[in-house]
């Protein structure tokens, strides 16, 4: 499973793990806690009570809204019919450890 992670876009050096696809709670925890291991080494236990199962759509950006990454839409809630399955994270994590 890929584990991407997205910036927030308020410049509090925070980022949300989120993978594309409805995944095993457990297994995808533990996704995120590797994917922390190799981005900055960073030993931690994550909740999977703060693990969410849902469905987004992408739009462009309103004029508010810096993108520090691939910038061309941001994500937003949808329902099944509009929106993609995705794994979230629901903690806003720091950067950096």
């Amino acid at each position: 499973m890929e584990i991407d992670s997205l910036y927030a876009a308020d410049d509090s050096c925070q980022m949300q793990l989120s993978s594309r696809g409805h995944h095993d709670i457990e297994s995808f925890k533990k996704a995120c806690e590797q994917f922390l291991r190799e981005w900055d080494e960073r030993e931690c236990e994550l909740d999977t009570n703060k693990v969410s199962q849902t469905y987004w759509t992408t739009r462009e950006p309103e004029d508010h809204e810096t993108l520090v990454d691939e910038g061309d839409f941001v994500y937003t809630e949808s329902n099944k019919e509009n929106g993609f399955p995705v794994t979230i994270y629901t903690d806003w994590l720091p950067i950096h450890a």
